[in-house]
């Protein structure tokens, strides 16, 4: 079935030494990473159009990566993986040919049942990993939105979270005792957002 904010899978091949391949569809903008590195300074955090319907911003990017992350987890599931390079950005277009961007969860292949195990395993991007994993406790649903807390970071800051510390041991060690990443004191960010990403 499919869920909303997904890259939408067309089919799954395999190569004639055996190897999967899944063919999805082509999201032009790259990973939000990379979309945010290129057009950070240019995306507004809010903008509608003359009707009254939000466009391509910050808030709408947010917007649709918690309705994606949300359909997930009625799914009962847990995607275990979530950082800004598992979230695509694409192009779509309205009936009147007005183009926007669109972000869409990719990289579902750590995604499990919420009542699977992961045998201690500890797998995901550092940054962006809940601390209760890190310590090698099973991944939950809750661990998917600490994770989306960093992503909100990274879309409102325009900088990936701990980007100036080393994704080793000793951040994921300085996680798990408390640390956070620090929101720029030169930068006015809304409040609301800075509240609910500490809540993540």
């Amino acid at each position: 079935s499919e869920v909303s904010n997904m890259v939408p899978c067309y089919g799954i091949s395999q190569d004639p030494a055996g190897n999967y391949i899944m063919v999805m569809k082509y999201m032009k903008e790259g990973n939000l990473r990379e979309y945010l590195r290129r057009n950070y300074r240019k995306l507004k955090f809010y903008d509608e159009d003359e009707y009254g319907n939000i466009k391509s911003s910050k808030l709408k990017f947010l917007q649709q990566i918690i309705q994606g992350l949300k359909d997930i987890h009625r799914k009962n599931l847990v995607h275990r993986d979530f950082h800004g390079g598992n979230i695509i950005v694409g192009i779509s277009k309205n009936v009147f040919g007005d183009k926007k961007n669109t972000c869409h969860i990719t990289d579902l292949g750590l995604t499990k049942p919420i009542n699977e195990t992961d045998n201690g395993k500890v797998f995901g991007v550092v940054p962006y990993m809940a601390p209760e994993v890190l310590r090698g406790e099973k991944y939950t649903q809750a661990s998917d939105i600490y994770s989306l807390g960093m992503v909100m970071y990274e879309i409102i800051t325009g900088c990936p979270p701990f980007a100036q510390s080393a994704h080793d041991v000793n951040l994921a060690l300085q996680i798990c005792q408390g640390a956070r990443p620090q929101f720029p004191q030169q930068v006015k960010y809304p409040q609301l957002l800075i509240d609910l990403i500490k809540r993540c």
